[in-house]
């Protein structure tokens, strides 16, 4: 699991910093994504309450399928594979 949060981490991260003169809200949403990946493997990692790693599931699932949204409506190779590995993710943690 905690291979697949880094490399969402990394790809949200920058497809992030190559939006930035293309598109703001996939700006706004890549990097919302990438926090909250980033809390939940800290949440994980830290072996931190069941109930906090839940919540920060639930969310990082909302902000996958938020990303995955705004990504698809562009055709360029960094917004592909962050809706790759954002799917890939969003597959590991609702199974």
């Amino acid at each position: 699991m905690e291979s697949v949060l880094n490399e969402c981490i990394m790809y949200c991260e920058t497809c992030a910093l190559k939006c930035v003169n293309e598109n703001v809200s996939c700006v706004d949403c890549c990097l919302l994504c990438e926090s909250i990946c980033r809390s939940l493997k800290t949440a994980m990692l830290l072996k931190s309450k069941k109930s906090i790693v839940n919540c920060l599931k639930k969310a990082c699932i909302n902000s996958l399928k938020d990303c995955i949204e705004h990504c698809s409506h562009h055709n360029n190779p960094h917004c592909k594979k962050c809706r790759l590995c954002c799917s890939k993710l969003l597959n590991k943690l609702e199974n």
